[in-house]
């Protein structure tokens, strides 16, 4: 893109130059004028593109090419989704029991993603010193589907 830039203001430049000398010089050298002129925006048009290198193999993707890169954009998108969800969700769980007066050590979820990009909780597991209300704030959060699990820690 720079290269293109370059060209075009070389151009400009040349043009108004163009400008100035035919005003400037007789009739006369009218054809000199034009034919240096010409000679300048070649060089000018061409001079950006001495320095670069041009790939050698062909670059053309195919569909299928496309197709997985996408399919596996798409897979990372959703990995990184569904671990900082998970990541959140610990976090705001182990806050809601620590505010109940429960020690809890460490709290897992594990979220899934379905067909329809719906993100839904599988499975919570817990480490609390009170397992029993644990687990009733546990229901109460996530619902009966889920399935609790909580180990108390001595």
């Amino acid at each position: 893109m720079e290269h293109i830039r370059e060209s075009i203001l070389s151009m400009c430049m040349l043009s108004a130059s163009v400008g100035i000398l035919s005003l400037i010089y007789p009739a006369v050298l009218d054809r000199q004028i034009k034919f240096l002129m010409s000679m300048l925006f070649l060089v000018s048009m061409i001079t950006p593109f001495m320095g670069m290198e041009f790939p050698s193999e062909s670059v053309i993707v195919t569909a299928e090419q496309m197709e997985q890169g996408t399919a596996s954009l798409s897979d990372t998108f959703e990995e990184t989704l569904l671990q900082e969800s998970e990541k959140r969700i610990c976090e705001a769980v182990t806050e809601k029991l620590n505010s109940a007066g429960i020690i809890c050590q460490s709290v897992e979820v594990q979220l899934h993603m379905n067909d329809e990009n719906c993100i839904y909780c599988s499975e919570v597991k817990a480490e609390c010193d009170n397992s029993a209300d644990a687990c009733r704030i546990l229901s109460a959060l996530f619902g009966e589907e889920v399935k609790i699990c909580v180990t108390e820690i001595p």
